[in-house]
């Protein structure tokens, strides 16, 4: 029942029935399929874009209390945090982050 679920409809409906939450789609395994499929199709610069940016959000998704399974289906160790989503520690670490990527940009 996860917001990216709804705002999918029907398929997110499907995709949750066939994985539970933070399990398939929140696997190192995945993502480096889809850098592989990514890098030969299309451009190392896509898959490294995407391998980059999803390990950014289980990076994030550790942090939290719920965590993750990041070796799915083949190990069930789940690593989390203290971090609850929506809190004032996570708009702290928000801010922290745009202004290093801010300052990145204008070098």
């Amino acid at each position: 029942h996860s917001f990216v679920n709804r705002l999918f409809g029907p398929i997110g409906t499907v995709i949750a029935t066939f994985s539970r939450h933070r399990g398939l789609f929140h696997s190192v395994f995945l993502y480096l399929g889809l850098f592989l499929v990514s890098s030969f199709f299309w451009s190392n610069y896509y898959g490294w874009a995407i391998l980059i940016g999803y390990f950014a959000h289980l990076l994030g998704d550790v942090l939290t209390p719920m965590g993750v399974t990041p070796f799915y289906p083949i190990s069930k160790v789940r690593f989390k945090g203290l971090i609850r989503t929506g809190g004032i520690v996570e708009g702290c670490i928000l801010v922290v982050l745009m202004v290093v990527v801010v300052l990145m940009m204008v070098k």
